[in-house]
């Protein structure tokens, strides 16, 4: 990914998942490649008992590949993507709830 520089808005973006294993490395990997901003992305698990933060972890390690099978083009993303709130141009913070507290807590939390 290209680097970002400091001149594009910053844009904040928060997704709470719950049992979004299907989905969410999809949802990832189409926010990060957006160009023309600077993502502060919070993904909120909220305490998924399936997969998704294996899912998660592993999109952003590059350990799994990500394969598009999206009716519109996806950006490649370069991996590693810390999870950590750090790096730059996009970020992402990970947080884990650790127990459904519905859209409105993940979205508080």
């Amino acid at each position: 990914m290209p680097a970002q520089t400091p001149d594009r808005p910053v844009l904040g973006v928060v997704v709470v998942t719950y049992c979004g294993a299907d989905v969410i490395a999809a949802c990832l990997e189409t926010l990060i490649g957006a160009r023309d901003v600077r993502l502060r992305v919070v993904v909120v698990d909220n305490g998924s008992p399936d997969n998704t933060l294996q899912v998660i972890r592993d999109w952003a390690s590059g350990a799994v590949p990500f394969v598009a099978d999206m009716p519109f083009a996806v950006s490649d993303v370069t991996k590693p993507v810390p999870l950590d709130g750090t790096g730059d141009g996009h970020q992402i913070t990970l947080i884990e709830t650790g127990q459904n507290t519905g859209f409105a807590g993940g979205v508080n939390r």
